[in-house]
């Protein structure tokens, strides 16, 4: 019996509607989901098509098919909140709110409302200072983003860990000495998926830990001066699993 062949190659622009698709499969109750298909596909569009510096879009493929992919950057608006996402598809968003209005009873838009407004809230109102505030350097400087990864519900596992590992690579000879990321620190999966590669949490000055994670990347001794490089055209070799 052959086993499955597992190809790590860049992603093309002509796969956005894939990715939605696993997306989708993967994310089932996300706010995103719920705004269906073409929302999903806006999403990527802005991964795919906004000139982010320095972008490494790779997929994961078994028997040519697209299972997960990976994004990472130095990204214009922030990855965690989708920001520039927000801010290029504001009419579109709420024109599918407004077009769809039984979206505004389900608990995945009220709790994004909520989050939204106690954000809003904190930058109009700030609290009282009781302590000295926060110095994070975070991101550090020469870092690049591990900004999302993605895998079909039924192939996670070795696929997600080849495509951390050859993105970090590539980072390495383009010339960054760090990635860092966001994850849900609820999530005891991914961080022990991050924690395994040796990603470590980052505190802020309390001491406290809000899904915030580093990595020093490994790179040749001859970029360590170089500074960030274009992203190559092509990635990682296929490996059987």
């Amino acid at each position: 019996m052959n086993k499955a062949r597992v190809v790590i190659a860049p992603l093309k622009i002509e796969e956005i509607s894939a990715m939605a698709r696993i997306h989708m499969a993967a994310n089932p109750g996300s706010l995103l989901t719920v705004l269906g298909h073409r929302a999903v596909c806006r999403y990527y569009e802005w991964f795919m098509l906004e000139p982010h510096e320095h972008r490494i879009a790779l997929g994961a493929y078994e028997n040519d098919i697209l299972i997960g992919y990976m994004i990472s950057a130095v990204f214009h608006g922030t990855v965690s909140g989708h920001v520039g996402y927000i801010q290029r598809n504001r009419g579109f968003l709420i024109g599918q709110i407004v077009s769809q209005p039984w979206l505004i009873r389900t608990h995945v838009l009220q709790a994004e409302i909520r989050k939204q407004w106690k954000r809003l809230y904190r930058r109009l109102v700030p609290a009282p200072v009781t302590r000295p505030p926060a110095t994070e350097h975070y991101p550090p400087p020469n870092s690049i983003e591990l900004g999302i990864i993605v895998f079909s519900p039924d192939h996670r596992g070795i696929g997600a860990l080849l495509l951390t590992r050859e993105t970090k690579k590539i980072a390495a000879r383009m010339g960054f000495e760090y990635a860092h990321h966001q994850i849900d620190p609820h999530n005891d999966y991914n961080l022990r998926f991050y924690e395994m590669q040796g990603h470590d949490k980052v505190l802020n000055s309390y001491g406290e830990w809000h899904g915030r994670m580093i990595v020093r990347l490994e790179q040749p001794e001859a970029n360590r001066e170089a500074g960030p490089s274009p992203a190559p055209d092509s990635a990682g070799e296929g490996i059987s699993v």
